[in-house]
């Protein structure tokens, strides 16, 4: 199982939603420091706009000129579902939006496979929380699970 770890100065998980940017749009992203003299660094982050023209739940298919995207970093790959030269396949369910309680939570999952990298496969889910609004907060104490 993959979890944040580590810091750079910012929170190593952030889930957030903003309801007023690009009809709806959900970013989560985290990343884990293991040794900061070796640059052993790995990032990951996923995320989809116009949540607000769809009834939850609903899955986003990651695909080319899609609204949902994933990304996977670790030195020396930097694989990104929207690079031209990069394979990806996946989906992003949201299983609950509820803005008057600033909940969000889904599933994600996806594979990514770029040339001169290991092929990399991503699950997980986000549980309910909080992160809804027009400024980042930060959640040290969040996690993704698989």
């Amino acid at each position: 199982m993959w979890v944040p770890a580590g810091s750079n100065g910012t929170s190593n998980l952030e889930i957030y939603y903003d309801p007023g940017y690009a009809a709806g749009t959900l970013d989560i992203s985290g990343y884990r420091i293991t040794d900061t003299v070796l640059d052993d660094r790995t990032y990951i982050g996923l995320g989809a706009d116009s949540l607000n023209n769809y009834t939850m739940p609903h899955t986003f298919v990651v695909q080319p000129n899609s609204n949902t995207w994933l990304g996977f970093v670790q030195y020396p790959c930097d694989i990104g579902s929207t690079d031209s030269n990069t394979e990806s396949s996946g989906s992003i369910t949201i299983t609950k939006l509820d803005l008057a309680h600033s909940i969000i939570s889904g599933t994600f999952l996806g594979t990514l496979i770029k040339p001169g990298c290991d092929p990399i496969t991503i699950t997980g889910r986000f549980p309910h929380t909080t992160c809804i609004g027009t400024e980042r907060p930060h959640r040290p104490n969040a996690q993704l699970k698989n």
